[in-house]
């Protein structure tokens, strides 16, 4: 058989026409990645969406402003672990401040011995600005940016923070503008009172499941008491070991508000579901998931309410699976 008889080569349709949104595994294994570009190593990555949450007061905005100061200042660390800039440009659009109030709390939270007003001129407030979502494209469109955040998340929604759907195809548009300037966004978010006193949880966010879904990493600071300690949490971090979420990061917030390393704690397990319930705990929370239940809400859903409510422990889903079950069986003897 000569050449001209054989059957022409197989060609992939992914090569046949070049699709914008389509990569084959064979190009990306044709471009090796030993690990993933993190901004802060070995928690933040380069790009995508990440979010801060807690309650009122603890410190959430002077912390992004703190580490915003550091990207522009091309820092090689912050707060103990590396830190990896590209261009040293931020930006920080606040819907919560007023410029007068941004100016007074940057002033009183730089060394002006150690830091120059030009040094910062790559920080760039966004202040209330009328379409957030445009005001942003154009500041990216300006320069390569390293950092955006966003404070706060539901001003910048300003829909119903518990509509899933509407959530997720909200932060789809953020994703798509992270993909398109290879930038990270960092939004600041608020957690439910009947939180505060609880457990660290990505599931203390307010609003609907979308919201963590959508992040590639969750944290959630906390204030455990009347002094200046904080304690930063990684509550979901879809590329984090386990070993780095389940410590939580001990801060000191001192009086000009700038936070140092303290150093490291375990998180408190007291929620886990391996732990055991009084009968009196299991009809509460059972007073709670049934009619949930009744309404068709998955346990996986139900759960996230009972952690959003505080309780100091909250079932598993196996848990609760089971005492539905007994409960079924109960009622039809």
């Amino acid at each position: 058989m000569t050449n001209k008889n054989l059957p022409p080569k197989k060609v992939s349709p992914a090569k046949q026409k070049k699709y914008d949104y389509l990569v084959t595994g064979e190009e990306m294994l044709l471009q090796p990645i030993t690990q993933l570009p993190c901004l802060w190593e070995p928690y933040f990555p380069q790009q995508g969406l990440i979010l801060l949450s807690g309650a009122s007061d603890v410190g959430k905005t002077s912390f992004l402003r703190q580490f915003a100061i550091a990207n522009v200042l091309k820092e090689n660390s912050f707060l103990g672990s590396p830190l990896h800039v590209r261009h040293g440009r931020a930006l920080y659009l606040t819907t919560e401040d007023s410029k007068i109030s941004m100016q007074f709390a940057l002033q009183k939270s730089i060394d002006t011995a150690r830091v120059k007003p030009s040094q910062l001129q790559e920080l760039c407030y966004l202040i209330n600005p009328a379409n957030p979502y445009s005001a942003i494209e154009e500041q990216l469109k300006v320069a390569k940016t390293d950092l955006i955040i966003v404070d706060s998340f539901a001003d910048v929604f300003r829909g119903n923070l518990n509509d899933n759907t509407a959530v997720r195809t909200f932060l789809d548009k953020y994703q798509r503008l992270s993909e398109k300037y290879d930038t990270l966004f960092i939004f600041l978010h608020h957690t439910g009172k009947r939180t505060e006193n609880g457990n660290a949880s990505k599931n203390n966010v307010i609003g609907s499941q979308g919201i963590e879904a959508k992040m590639r990493l969750v944290m959630e600071m906390k204030k455990p008491d009347n002094s200046n300690r904080r304690d930063l949490y990684f509550t979901k971090g879809n590329y984090l070991p386990e070993s780095l979420k389940s410590q939580a990061m001990q801060l000191n917030f001192d009086s000009k508000q700038q936070f140092q390393l303290i150093g490291s704690s375990p998180v408190s397990n007291s929620n886990s579901s391996s732990r055991f319930f009084s009968k009196e705990e299991k009809d509460k929370i059972m007073k709670i998931a049934e009619p949930l239940k009744k309404q068709d809400i998955s346990f996986d859903n139900i759960r996230t309410e009972l952690s959003k409510m505080g309780l100091p422990k909250v079932p598993s889903k196996g848990k609760l699976v089971e005492w539905f079950s007994d409960s079924d069986l109960s009622q039809s003897a």
